[in-house]
Order: C-alpha cells, then sequence, then structure tokens
C-alpha cells in the first residue's frame, strides 16, 4: 500500500532514512510541515538542472551528483528563490547511490544543506528518475 513519510524537522539529528519508497503515481508520498520548514512557496518543479524557477520543493532528474553541496549549488544557481528562502530538493547521490532529501535554509547561499534523509530503495537514477510531483505533499 501506498505510505506517507512526514518530514518536520530541519535537523540532520533528526534524519529519516527509507528503504522500501514506492515513486509515481499511486506509490509513496513524501509530505512536508511548510511551517517548521519554512517553506514559503510550496509548489514542486521536476527536472534537470536548467529549469528550476522559485519551487520550494524540487526533484533533479537526468543527473545526479557526488554530494549534498553540489547538488545545493546546483540548485542555487538555476532557481529563481531569493535571500533567506528555503526549499527542499530531492536527488540522486552518485556515491552512496540513494535518494537524498535535501533541505536548504538559505537558497542564496552554498554549504547549509541539511540531510533530512535518503530513500535506499531508489539505487539508480532511472529508479530516482521514476518519482513525480505526486510523491510531494505538504501539510501546514
Amino acid at each position: 500500500g501506498s505510505d506517507s513519510f512526514v518530514y518536520d524537522q530541519n535537523t540532520s539529528n533528526n534524519r529519516s532514512d527509507v528503504t522500501d519508497f514506492a515513486t509515481a503515481a499511486g506509490g509513496d508520498t513524501l509530505r512536508f510541515d511548510v511551517s517548521s520548514l519554512g517553506l514559503t512557496n510550496q509548489s514542486e518543479y521536476v527536472g534537470p538542472v536548467g529549469g528550476i524557477g522559485s519551487e520550494s520543493l524540487v526533484i533533479l532528474t537526468g543527473g545526479g551528483f557526488a554530494n549534498d553541496g553540489a547538488a545545493e549549488a546546483a540548485v542555487n544557481a538555476d532557481s529563481a528563490l531569493g535571500d533567506g528562502q528555503k526549499y527542499v530538493c530531492l536527488y540522486f547521490n552518485t556515491t552512496d547511490l540513494s535518494t537524498h532529501v535535501v533541505y536548504d535554509p538559505d537558497a542564496d547561499t552554498d554549504g547549509g544543506a541539511i540531510l533530512l534523509g535518503r530513500l535506499f530503495g531508489l539505487t539508480s537514477q532511472g529508479a530516482h528518475d521514476a518519482l513525480t510531483a505526486a510523491n510531494l505533499d505538504t501539510q501546514p
């Protein structure tokens, strides 16, 4: 069945790793608490670097990154989010072969990314790229 995983804290001390995440419509859902994470724009972007606007929920597809800092820098360089705006990014980590769920508390500054969790069931770029906006949700 479909499971829902709630991310409502923005500290790495409370990292939540998932081993059996099911992608696409009808699959599992990552639910982000907009109040505790400070997400002002609750829209989603799913696609490669190069098309991110002001969305605060981002799934990067088409290519992975070796670490959270590299993914954060790519999103910060591409997005229209301003100083102090926050976002969550899902990307495929090519080092540990899992999807990373990363929170950035300041879209204009590199180096502050916080790893909220990893989706260990998505062990290839292709499996990660099956994620859709239907796998994301928010709560107040």
